[in-house]
């Protein structure tokens, strides 16, 4: 699959940075006093389990086992004892984007994609950039790790994977694919966002639901099973200048009796990384890079609410970026950012959203508000290494724009070593911040993390 983009004019910058830091202690500060706590970890495990941050985590449907990817490798883990039980290989040059168990725990399905060619051809006034991906889709034996056979091999990305509740349909967020409703446009295409849907009886292709011009980098099926949300987001969103003012990143709702699009949200500005229904199917909500967590009432597809403190955008990031020299880099980056994912607690009443900077926040899911926050007991979490070009996922390489990758100035205070930390907005989805990933057991009781640092964390909630 071929894509090109005419790059346009960049985009003015943001010249003044809200005051939107808040340290620790701050934000805890930050809660009305005398509301008790929602949840706090009464009890810690962490696992390295990778050497390279964790892109992706999925709890099976009895929460016994915990599966992640990261490094080119997809390990599942014992909950109850710690103990690694198999380690599987994606496809090789291949880099697993998402993963899911199926509600009956039988399979394991992992997204996976590559991009192996990105050339830039100069036209008069214009530069055209020319990318080709692969897909691929894998389905294990979530009992004996058996690999079963690849159920997608396309040249097409394969962004994000989810099944329905009744485990009945796989959905799979894809794009961009070539050809949209001109199909005449012999090479230079504009891309389609596409989500991509099969019976798991017997793994055919039902349905292709087709969005807007930007690709599909999560899914999420509404409880009933009857509708499929999905966010949409730049390729590269350090490209900025292919992307118009005014243009936006939707949140899509498609009717699947019908593939029907029924909606189309454009509530963010930058892409969206994680999408969510609640348990009880009254609200929806979406997590971006311009920072907003929005919350979506599924009877109307109304903005109920909006909320983005503590956090920065990409566009402030790099901002901070561009107005710090070499010298004085050492405090140029922030450890917050933009929700990476969001999930909601099993009584639908709080919304559990994790970023760069490791902590975990629960939202209240009628108004928005941060009521409790929870960090980790080794916080703050540093992903201090960066990978070698053959770890590297391809999606990540370096553009002409993207600065250095290590910023200096962080000191360890036990060991009192400097440390090298990741640049958080280096691509998406597998940003490298300090959290790329979390998946709760359906009780809610143990809330498991990922992290840059290659640990799976398993934290047991009261």
């Amino acid at each position: 699959m071929v894509m090109r983009f005419v790059c346009l004019s960049r985009l003015s910058r943001l010249l003044v940075l809200l005051p939107m830091i808040v340290w620790g202690q701050e934000a805890a500060e930050s809660i009305p006093q005398g509301k008790r706590p929602i949840s706090t970890a009464q009890k810690q495990k962490s696992y390295g389990r990778h050497s390279d941050f964790v892109a992706a985590v999925a709890i099976s449907p009895d929460g016994k086992r915990v599966a992640s990817a990261g490094d080119n490798r997809l390990k599942v883990t014992d909950l109850e004892t710690g103990k690694e039980l198999w380690e599987l290989k994606p496809t090789k040059g291949m880099s697993i984007f998402s993963l899911a168990f199926s509600p009956d725990g039988k399979s394991l399905v992992a997204g996976q994609s590559m991009l192996y060619e990105r050339k830039k051809v100069r036209k008069g006034d214009t530069i055209i950039t020319t990318i080709k991906y692969q897909g691929e889709v894998l389905v294990w034996d979530a009992q004996t790790g058996a690999l079963k056979g690849a159920l997608y091999k396309s040249a097409e990305p394969a962004w994000a994977v989810a099944f329905s509740p009744d485990g009945k349909l796989l959905a799979m967020g894809a794009g961009p694919a070539t050809g949209g409703e001109d199909e005449s446009c012999k090479g230079e295409c504009v891309g389609v966002g596409e989500v991509l849907i099969w019976n798991t009886s017997d793994w055919t292709l039902v349905q292709r639901l087709r969005g807007s011009h930007q690709p599909i980098r999560s899914v999420a099926f509404s409880p009933d099973g009857r509708r499929l949300a999905g966010g949409a987001g730049w390729l590269e969103d350090w490209q900025l200048e292919r992307i118009k003012e005014g243009d936006h990143s939707p949140l899509l709702i498609w009717e699947l009796a019908t593939g029907e699009l029924k909606h189309s949200l454009p509530g963010h500005r930058r892409p969206i990384t994680s999408i969510a229904f609640s348990p009880d199917g009254r609200l929806l909500a979406s997590a971006s890079k311009d920072r907003g967590l929005k919350i979506w009432d599924t009877q109307t597809y109304e903005l109920k609410n909006s909320a983005s403190e503590y956090l920065l955008s990409v566009d402030e990031i790099q901002t901070i970026l561009d107005d710090v020299d070499e010298k004085h880099r050492k405090n140029a980056l922030p450890t917050s950012s933009w929700l990476t994912v969001i999930l909601f607690s099993p009584d639908s009443k709080h919304i559990l959203g994790g970023g760069g900077d490791g902590i975990i926040r629960f939202y209240n899911a009628n108004t928005g508000k941060i009521v409790q926050i929870l960090k980790p007991n080794d916080w703050p979490i540093l992903g201090w290494r960066t990978p070698s070009p053959a770890n590297r996922a391809p999606i990540l390489s370096t553009i002409s724009r993207t600065r250095s990758a290590e910023f200096g100035g962080l000191t360890d205070p036990v060991t009192d070593r400097r440390l090298q930390m990741q640049m958080m907005a280096q691509r998406w989805p597998q940003a490298e911040g300090s959290l790329n990933a979390m998946a709760q057991t359906l009780d809610g009781r143990l809330l498991v993390t990922g992290n840059a640092d290659g640990k799976i964390r398993v934290l047991v909630l009261e």
